[in-house]
């Protein structure tokens, strides 16, 4: 299993995952990419799920998926992502098909001469009521920040405040929920560190200042596990992560 994150802000994009891999029955497997960079594009992958595709392993298979892709005329992020949909729907077997698989894909993207971000999310598999997933069907796409939650922002904040920093993440059931409550906490002690008067922190004001707040999130969720009952704990190991700030001519977001 797997809690992944992507982080977009001002500073950058990054990719985040922790790096346990466990089969459905619970045993752990030797440590594996879950976060890979795209090599034709400024932009990373983040994958959660069962970790093969046509009986190879995800590693194996992204690796290569990338690289057919950015071997194409003009390889972008949205085409990357409708490679996947479309590669993941064609060659997933039944068996993978119904533990499920997700993709958050952030990248840079060109249009009218500036660069953007997008998140774009390949799944197949939907969130209940109840904050778990459903079973695994057919392959679903769609891209998640520059057309639906940064408008969001621009109505919501006020010029001058605090940098764009958008959050997405998913895995593990009780991992992700662990995570949000976490991530909450953390953010109000933050403020309240922040605000003393005459102490001398503040907010992260770099990318690497940035993808160290990520880091420590993540691995408090590994020390909870790692303190629990599971029989092999689902969220484990060493943080994957990768942190790429915005190319030449990116917009500022606020």
């Amino acid at each position: 299993m797997t809690l992944i994150v992507t982080v977009i802000s001002d500073f950058g994009i990054i990719q985040a995952s922790d790096s346990h891999l466990t089969t459905a029955d619970g045993r752990l497997l030797e440590p594996a990419a879950k976060v890979f960079n795209l090599d034709f594009a400024h932009g990373a992958l983040a994958y959660f799920g069962r970790y093969g595709v046509d009986g190879r392993p995800i590693d194996r298979w992204m690796h290569d998926c990338i690289r057919d892709y950015g071997e194409t005329n003009d390889p972008t992020i949205e085409g990357f992502a409708r490679h996947l949909q479309t590669r993941l729907e064609r060659e997933v077997s039944d068996d993978e098909r119904q533990e499920g698989m997700m993709v958050q894909i952030a990248g840079y993207t060109e249009a009218d001469g500036a660069r953007h971000p997008e998140m774009w999310f390949v799944r197949n598999l939907d969130m209940e009521s109840t904050g778990e997933y459903s079973d695994g069907g057919v392959f679903k796409i769609s891209e998640d920040f520059w057309g639906r939650d940064y408008p969001k922002w621009l109505g919501a904040k006020p010029t001058g405040a605090d940098p764009v920093q958008q959050y997405y993440f998913n895995g593990y059931s009780e991992g992700r929920i662990a995570y949000y409550a976490l991530s909450q906490t953390f953010r109000s002690f933050y403020q309240q560190v922040w605000n003393h008067p005459g102490w001398h922190f503040r907010p992260p004001q770099t990318l690497e200042q940035l993808a160290s707040f990520v880091r420590l999130e993540i691995s408090s969720v590994v020390t909870i596990f790692g303190s629990s009952d599971y029989p092999t704990p689902p969220i484990g190991g060493e943080v994957q992560l990768e942190a790429f700030a915005p190319p030449t001519g990116a917009i500022t977001l606020l």
